[in-house]
């Protein structure tokens, strides 16, 4: 990812800034179902909610992509959207620091497993589930989260959001989701830049 514009998150008209950040997102998301330009988001002020062990994405995301043509279509297909173009202020196209020395974040899906366990499975396997599903659920309590509804099915759903941070890029860059987010198993660092 060399590439990368900083986008300024304006709540106003009813919408508070976490549903702006989750328009935003799914914005982002629909313009990769229709472009297929792989993108890879950022939240430069991700933090802990003061007096909150919550955290919040922010006020800002940072769109990655391989190149300048391609963050320039996503941009300008962010502009030409109706509802977004009030809350949503693109930043210019910069470039990422060649040889960054600085530190790395990966912006991971946290996903909590579906209560959906199999009749099939051995009776210990279920309790595991079921542990697995009481401890992530109990973390995703403080962190981030966009709201979405599904296109295909209706269904509405949370992503969690959480941050990673590295001191050093890793040996193996995974490939960031359809949301521009890393999973589990594809972790997609990216320089912890400044927001400008």
């Amino acid at each position: 990812m060399q590439r990368y514009s900083t986008i300024k998150l304006v709540p106003g008209a009813g919408l508070s800034l976490p549903v702006v950040a989750s328009e935003a997102v799914k914005a982002l998301h629909f313009i990769y179902a229709q472009k297929k330009i792989p993108f890879a988001l950022a939240f430069p002020s991700y933090a802990v909610e003061s007096g909150s062990d919550r955290k919040t994405l922010g006020d800002q995301v940072q769109v990655f992509t391989a190149d300048e043509s391609g963050l320039n279509v996503i941009l300008d297909s962010l502009e030409v959207d109706d509802l977004l173009r009030s809350f949503v202020h693109p930043g210019r196209i910069r470039k990422v620091p060649e040889n960054w020395s600085g530190r790395w974040a990966a912006y991971v899906r946290f996903r909590i497993p579906n209560n959906n366990v199999r009749e099939i499975l051995p009776e210990y396997c279920k309790k595991g589930h079921a542990k697995v599903r009481e401890f992530r659920t109990k973390k995703a309590e403080v962190l981030p989260f966009l709201h979405y509804r599904s296109t295909s099915t209706g269904q509405k759903f949370a992503i969690h959001v959480e941050k990673k941070v590295y001191d050093e890029p890793l040996q193996a860059a995974g490939k960031p989701d359809s949301f521009g987010l890393s999973r589990t198993m594809s972790i997609c660092a990216l320089p912890l830049l400044e927001s400008a």
